[in-house]
């Protein structure tokens, strides 16, 4: 912002020039290049005013009201300014200090805590009673919950991969024999080989389905491929995941979707509201982008 600024000075200085007629008189012109750059350099927001209905200007960017923040005049009626986030100080907000937080809760690892399963924790007694704090998360030694060793799970389950494990499909396996009857352990998960499993070799999938990208595929919308034969009839495989070109749908370009729908970051959009853009003229009427999504403008 200094360097457009001392820009602008400068073409002031350079591209304004008088002549004198007389001691009295003058003629003064400047050019419009100056004009241009100057406009480009207050762009951006100076105060909430400039702003949309339910964002504030925080570092001189318009970001919706209650997420980031630099002061604690920048969130809502109430909430305070801890990390660069707005926090209420309920469990899992961001906070500086245990009275951050509200009645009952511990600031641990920046977020709140009231101790209950998979919030963050530093000691046991920082968690609920009968849990143990693992890694960092208070753990009930259920199915998917942290933990260190196998006691640290429930009846029957054993410790993978800091997760405690039933053997269910998805849960988290070393060998074959973690998991249940007929299922393979792949890439650290347990896997029945149907649509959407872990999965190493087309073998590893049921029903003459494919094993793409670590992932059994029978070709459907938003399955994992390599090509677009590995897709369903009139689809493309784009970003390694099969499209029908429909909103929301993964694609390269415009003509990857449907009618009337572009392409942007990725997804194909209609342009209405949470759908991705890049500019304002990517969205329906009355809406805006903001941070890469069209927004009506609420809270």
């Amino acid at each position: 912002m200094k360097l457009l600024k001392t820009l602008v000075l400068m073409l002031q200085l350079c591209c304004s020039f008088t002549f004198a007629q007389s001691p009295n008189q003058s003629i003064s012109t400047s050019h419009p290049l100056s004009q241009i750059i100057a406009q480009a350099a207050d762009n951006g927001c100076k105060s909430n005013n400039d702003c949309s209905f339910g964002e504030v200007c925080v570092r001189k960017s318009c970001q919706p009201k209650g997420d980031t923040c630099s002061y604690d005049f920048d969130c809502g009626t109430g909430l305070k300014c801890r990390s660069g986030h707005c926090s209420g100080g309920d469990s899992g907000d961001s906070c500086t200090y245990d009275f951050d937080c509200g009645t009952g809760k511990k600031c641990r690892a920046g977020k709140c805590s009231a101790g209950e399963n998979h919030s963050t924790c530093q000691y046991d007694f920082d968690c609920g009673t009968g849990m143990k704090c693992r890694s960092g998360t208070c753990s009930a030694g259920g199915n998917s919950d942290t933990c260190q060793y196998d006691f640290d799970c429930g009846s029957g389950m054993k410790c993978r991969s800091g997760k405690c494990s039933s053997g269910d499909n998805g849960n988290t396996c070393q060998y074959d024999f973690d998991c249940g009857t007929g299922m393979k352990c792949r890439s650290g998960k347990c896997s029945a080989g149907g649509n959407s499993d872990t999965c190493q070799y087309d073998f590893d999938c049921d029903g003459g389905m494919k094993c793409r990208n670590g992932q059994c595929s029978n070709g459907s919308n938003a399955d994992t491929c390599n090509y677009d034969f590995d897709c369903g009839s009139g689809m493309k495989c784009r970003s390694g995941k099969c499209s029908a070109g429909g909103r929301a749908d993964t694609c390269q370009y415009d003509f990857d979707c449907g009618t009337g729908m572009k392409c942007r970051s990725g997804q194909c959009s209609a342009g209405q509201n949470t759908d991705t853009c890049q500019y304002d003229f990517d969205c329906g009427t009355g809406l805006k982008c903001r941070a890469g999504q069209c927004s009506a403008g609420g809270n």
